[in-house]
């Protein structure tokens, strides 16, 4: 069921006023304009009707925009079916790296060179520790989230990698405990000094008192409990891959003057509780999560890296005897007219007939008036 409240009803609120304050840059801007138009005469669509009762339903395009709480849903089962015909019969464990918040100034100024910087800093600790603790390499991917549940600044990476390392001069897969799997101590030194001697070679290194606080602070690295299978691999793959700061399902109410959603506070024991901000605070929080413009959020490294993987998983699959899926889709990317011509009628089971619509021309289209 649709939700009652939707992200885009507070940016059609908050959207101008937000670009007007702010002045954002035009990725920004068009994040806006996509959502408030999703699924909306703006973006076209068909009509279809019923071939034997004659009722006629209306159907709108959806934009497609990967900061979109209404989009997404299609590429997300297309690559989980693809990591599926991937995953290998060992232990996968699910690590956390997170940044110290004194850093989140920073970050917001230098978005694109300290996000990429987390990337390296995290594949190159993994890749190292593994290669000194395990003596081999390590299959993993990274996913960047830069939400807190209150859809503060929070930037983090969650990594998915396997229970073991393939050794390249054996030609064998070392498998590991199902329970243990690096030192988190270790991981958090190296992950640190990593991090900050990439900002000193950016020149994007903070001031001198800062900076000494960052060497001070163990920077967290959290090692959550192994999954269970390749099954619940693919569960959590559902949940994390491509989310946004925030799902339509999580807004409990918007007024005149405020928007309030629910989260979870960890400080709290895990309580269920409401935050309300106004439309301005909600739109600037939610807006600034919209990643930079071309930047890749999911990143595969060891033998899971694309220049690897063709060669490498396969020989991994043949050492561990697993069944080598061939390389073939079984899911497609669609568009919405596709999806609803091999749909049947809702009232009469009945094959339907389609009518494209044309677009609504930005002239007689105000996205900030749209329902």
């Amino acid at each position: 069921m649709r939700p009652r409240y939707e992200v885009a009803d507070v940016l059609r609120k908050a959207g101008k006023e937000f670009t007007e304050k702010y002045n954002p840059p035009r990725h920004v801007r068009k994040v806006i304009s996509d959502i408030t138009t999703c699924r909306s005469a703006s973006k076209g669509g068909h009509q279809s009707s019923c071939s034997m009762c004659g009722k006629v339903q209306i159907s709108y395009n959806s934009c497609r925009n990967r900061s979109c709480p209404k989009c997404e849903g299609h590429k997300q089962a297309l690559w989980v079916d693809e990591r599926g015909k991937e995953l290998l019969p060992v232990p996968y464990f699910h690590l956390v790296f997170t940044l110290p918040h004194e850093l989140n100034p920073l970050i917001l100024k230098n978005r694109s060179q300290c996000l990429n910087i987390l990337f390296q800093a995290v594949s190159e600790t993994l890749l190292e520790v593994c290669n000194t603790k395990l003596e081999g390499l390590p299959g993993f991917f990274c996913i960047l989230h830069t939400w807190g549940r209150t859809l503060s600044f929070h930037p983090h990476i969650h990594c998915v990698i396997t229970g073991g390392v393939w050794d390249e001069e054996k030609t064998q897969f070392k498998t590991k405990s199902k329970k243990y799997l690096l030192p988190v101590n270790i991981l958090s030194t190296v992950f640190r000094a990593k991090f900050i001697k990439k900002l000193k070679l950016l020149e994007l290194a903070p001031d001198k008192p800062l900076l000494n606080q960052l060497y001070k602070n163990n920077w967290v690295v959290y090692a959550k409990p192994p999954f269970g299978g390749p099954s619940s691999v693919l569960k959590y793959l559902a949940r994390y891959t491509h989310r946004i700061a925030i799902s339509n399902s999580r807004i409990t109410n918007i007024t005149n003057d405020s928007v309030s959603f629910s989260y979870r506070d960890a400080k709290d024991g895990s309580k269920l509780k409401l935050c309300t901000l106004s439309h301005l605070e909600f739109t600037r929080r939610f807006l600034q999560h919209v990643p930079p413009k071309s930047f890749v959020r999911i990143r595969y490294y060891g033998f899971l890296a694309h220049a690897k993987r063709g060669k490498l998983l396969e020989k991994i699959k043949l050492n561990l005897k697993t069944k080598i899926i061939p390389k073939k889709q079984t899911l497609k990317t669609t568009t919405d007219f596709q999806e609803q011509k091999s749909k049947l009628s809702s009232c009469c089971k009945a094959p339907v007939k389609i009518q494209l619509l044309a677009r609504i021309s930005p002239t007689t289209f105000n996205p900030w008036n749209s329902t």
